[in-house]
């Protein structure tokens, strides 16, 4: 059967926060390269990348989404950035005061930013937009425009019609194998968080 699908972390398309704070020395042009090379050979690529991370505004946030879709990412899989406690990232954010609290305040995953950064809002929308972004380009200075306005339950619907869209269209998986996939994932993102505030 052979490879189908290939998994690559991006994580942000700003080189310097790369770089300097995700410490992944890989350029956008490696970057690019690679997934170029996964394409030639006709694999589905799954991007990994975050938002809300400490030092971006929505001008960074928007170098991830565009070089998600100059490497013509199959499946842009975005989360926002959590400050679990005890890990470097988190420590940089309460150094630097893009924290304020203790991380123990916070008991679950969210799609909300959770640190103090310039642009925190429109940010928060864009995570909505971001498939929307990556899959056609062409939408990209619409976007830029729409992430001023509040208007959070159309992009909650963008959000889940782009994702339904690429799952099911794109990727071509039954809807029974997505449902499997999904739940018990969502069952460990649980218990994960249970173990990790459990005191």
């Amino acid at each position: 059967m052979g490879f189908k699908v290939a998994r690559v972390g991006i994580e942000s398309g700003n080189e310097k926060i790369r770089f300097d704070l995700l410490r992944r020395k890989i350029t956008d042009k490696q970057i690019i390269e690679t997934t170029t090379l996964l394409h030639k050979h006709k694999l589905k690529i799954f991007g990994y990348n975050m938002l809300g991370l400490p030092e971006e505004d929505i001008n960074k946030a928007f170098e991830t989404l565009k070089l998600n879709a100059k490497c013509k990412i199959t499946y842009p899989m975005t989360f926002m950035f959590h400050p679990f406690p005890n890990i470097d990232l988190t420590q940089y954010s309460i150094k630097e005061s893009f924290l304020e609290t203790s991380t123990d305040n916070f008991s679950k995953l969210s799609n909300k930013c959770e640190i103090n950064i310039k642009d925190k809002k429109q940010i928060e929308r864009l995570y909505y937009l971001f498939y929307l972004g990556v899959k056609l380009p062409f939408t990209i200075p619409l976007i830029k425009r729409l992430v001023k306005i509040p208007i959070n339950s159309l992009y909650f619907l963008i959000f889940h019609t782009m994702r339904a869209f690429i799952v099911l269209f794109i990727i071509k998986s039954p809807p029974i194998i997505t449902l499997l996939n999904y739940y018990p994932r969502k069952l460990y993102s649980v218990g994960l968080n249970k173990t990790i505030y459990k005191n």
